[in-house]
C-alpha cells in the first residue's frame, strides 16, 4: 500500500504527463486511506478542473469549506470555478473578500485583474496587475498580463514594454514571441528594418513577411535586396505571382535579359495586364528581341479570342521592326 506522500507524488507525476484518469484514481484511493488530509482533496479539486469536471471539483471544495470555512486555496479554486462558468461577477466577490481579509498572494491579486480585464474594466485590472508586477517582478506572466491590458487600451509603447520585461524573464517563450510578433505586425508604416526585426522574432522564414520585407525594400529604393528577398520567397513558394515580381525589379534595376527570360516564361493571361504588356514590351525593345516577342504575342492571338486585344500592339511592334529592318 502507497503513503499518502507517495500517492501525491505518483498523482503529480501523472497530471504532468496529462494521465488525468489515472490521477483521480490514485487521489480517490489516497482519500479512502485518510479522509483529514485536505491537501489531497485540493488536488483532487484542482484535476477535476483541469478535466474540465466542475461539478465534482465544487464538491471537493465544499467539502474542504465545510471543514475549514474561509480555506485562502478553496475559496480562490472556487472563483475559478464560477469564472469557468462565466460568473465574472459572483467570482470576483469570493475574491475581493479574501483580499480584504488581507490573505493576499501573487495569484490571488493576478486572478483579479485577469477577471477585472474579462469585464472590460481596464483601469482596475491594470491596478492590480501593477501591484503584482512590483510584488512579484520575477513572474513573467504578469508582465504578459500587463501587455494584454495596454493593449486591448491601445497602449502599444506600454504593450511592447511589457512583452519585452515577460521576454527578459523567460527569453525562450515562443508564445511570448508569437505576442510580440502580432504588436509588431500592428503598427503602421512599418519599414525594412522593422520588417527585418520581426522576421528575426518569428525565428522562420515565413513568405508572407518576406513579402512585405521585398516591397518596403522596394519602396525604399534598395532594389538589390529586394532582389535578394525574392529569391528566398521563391526558393520557398515557387509561383507566378512571385516569380513576377522579381522579373519587375530586374526591369527596374534595367537587368533586361532577365526580366525578359522570366516575363515571357509566365502564363499567357498577363499578356491582357497593360503594365505587364508595356514592361515586356519594354524590355524586348532594350534586347533586341522585338521579334521573338512579336512571335509569342501572335501565337497568343491564335490560341484564343482574348488577345485580340493585343492587334494593336502587334501591329505597331510590327512597323518597329519593319523599321529597323530597313535601318
Amino acid at each position: 500500500m502507497l503513503s499518502q506522500s507517495e500517492s501525491i507524488e505518483i498523482a503529480k507525476g501523472l497530471i504532468r504527463n496529462k494521465k488525468y484518469s489515472e490521477a483521480e484514481d490514485v487521489l480517490l484511493e489516497a482519500i479512502n486511506i485518510n479522509k483529514k488530509n485536505l491537501f489531497i482533496n485540493g488536488m483532487l479539486a484542482d484535476l477535476y478542473i483541469k478535466m474540465e469536471n466542475l461539478d465534482n471539483a465544487e464538491l471537493q471544495l465544499e467539502y474542504i469549506l465545510q471543514r475549514k470555512p474561509g480555506n485562502f486555496y478553496a475559496l480562490q479554486k472556487k472563483g475559478d470555478i464560477l469564472v469557468k462558468r462565466g460568473l465574472h461577477h459572483e467570482a470576483l466577490d469570493i475574491l475581493m473578500e479574501i483580499y480584504k481579509r488581507g490573505e493576499i498572494d501573487y495569484f490571488l491579486i493576478k486572478r483579479i485583474s485577469k477577471i477585472y480585464l474579462i469585464l472590460n474594466k481596464l483601469g482596475k485590472s491594470l491596478e492590480f496587475a501593477r501591484k503584482a508586477a512590483e510584488s512579484y517582478p520575477d513572474k513573467s506572466d504578469v508582465f504578459y498580463l500587463l501587455f494584454q491590458i495596454y493593449n486591448k487600451q491601445k497602449d502599444f509603447v506600454k504593450a511592447r514594454e511589457s512583452i519585452d520585461r515577460a521576454l527578459k524573464i523567460e527569453p525562450q517563450n515562443r508564445f511570448y514571441y508569437s505576442k510580440k510578433l502580432s504588436l509588431r505586425m500592428n503598427e503602421k508604416n512599418l519599414n525594412s528594418s522593422s520588417i527585418e526585426e520581426i522576421l528575426e522574432i518569428s525565428d522562420e522564414m515565413n513568405p508572407y513577411l518576406l513579402n512585405l520585407l521585398a516591397k518596403s525594400l522596394k519602396n525604399e529604393g534598395k532594389v538589390d535586396r529586394a532582389i535578394e528577398i525574392y529569391k528566398q520567397i521563391i526558393a520557398l513558394d515557387d509561383n507566378e505571382f512571385n516569380q513576377r515580381s522579381l522579373a519587375f525589379l530586374y526591369y527596374k534595376k534595367q537587368e533586361y535579359s532577365r526580366a525578359f527570360k522570366i516575363f515571357i516564361s509566365l502564363s499567357d493571361s498577363n499578356f491582357i495586364d497593360k503594365i505587364f504588356l508595356s514592361t515586356i514590351i519594354a524590355s524586348a525593345k532594350e534586347l533586341i528581341e522585338k521579334e521573338e516577342l512579336l512571335k509569342h504575342m501572335l501565337q497568343l492571338t491564335e490560341k484564343s479570342k482574348t488577345f485580340l486585344v493585343l492587334w494593336p500592339r502587334i501591329k505597331k511592334l510590327g512597323k518597329e521592326i519593319d523599321y529597323d529592318e530597313s535601318q
